[in-house]
């Protein structure tokens, strides 16, 4: 028998429209067992998710991850992570960000200016976690992962992304499945949302109120199912959505 971890890929950031933020994107769905039956000799057959693609910088959600498996001959049965959700993109019908997406653990919702809030994709259960929410002053929520996802913050940073999940089953402790972090693109922002540990991408600073000019989202890390950082847009360049890492499949 095996023991082992398989995590889908993370989902990308999203990103819409100017004086916008997008929300970050859910890390890849987790899953972790032990007493996997095998037989000497024969065959298994893994499959492990891409990431999301990033959101195009002429707008949209983002990319749900692709999903991770092992599965061997009947009777055994098969074990299916799923894709983390891709980030919501911002100004809706009625200036409302639009929610993220639901996967493994679900993307932040993307950023409006409306009396309401959008809300985070929802996390698969024994997977992941929920997004977290927008704001109404244009700021997207951060990715879930083994942690919620933050919702926005009222001033300051983007929501960060949900933190990953610890394991040493490879003989070192590592983290991984971190959300994306979010983008604010409100006044007093001062830096994107910081991707959570185990492999989250950061979110793109505010375009106008950067005080350094750094503006690009980061990608989720590869073979961490972390999710992608979310976008931004501004004048007179915007910044796409980040794509999501790949996941992994690994045991012993």
């Amino acid at each position: 028998s095996i023991d082992y971890i398989v995590l889908a890929g993370g989902g990308s950031g999203g990103w819409f429209g100017s004086s916008t933020s997008g929300g970050g994107g859910g890390a890849g769905g987790w899953l972790t067992g032990n007493a996997y039956s095998v037989t000497a000799g024969s065959s298994i057959t893994v499959v492990i998710g891409s990431g999301g693609a990033g959101a195009p910088s002429s707008g949209g959600y983002g990319s749900n991850g692709a999903n991770s498996g092992i599965y061997s001959s009947s009777p055994f049965p098969a074990v299916w992570s799923t894709g983390g959700g891709g980030g919501g993109q911002g100004y809706g019908p009625g200036n409302v960000g639009y929610n993220g997406y639901s996967g493994g653990s679900g993307g932040g919702a993307g950023g409006g200016q409306a009396p309401t809030s959008a809300s985070g994709g929802l996390g698969t259960p024994g997977q992941g976690n929920n997004g977290g929410t927008s704001s109404t002053d244009s700021s997207g929520g951060g990715g879930g992962a083994g942690a919620a996802g933050s919702n926005f913050s009222p001033a300051g940073a983007g929501a960060s992304g949900g933190a990953g999940l610890e394991t040493a089953l490879t003989g070192t402790s590592t983290y991984y499945a971190g959300g994306g972090g979010g983008n604010r693109n409100s006044p007093g922002a001062t830096t994107g949302g910081v991707g959570g540990i185990g492999g989250g991408g950061n979110g793109a600073d505010s375009y106008f109120y950067s005080p350094t000019g750094v503006k690009v989202a980061t990608a989720g890390q590869a073979l961490t199912g972390g999710g992608g950082g979310g976008g931004s847009g501004g004048f007179p360049g915007n910044v796409s959505g980040a794509a999501g890492g790949s996941g992994i499949v690994t045991g012993k």
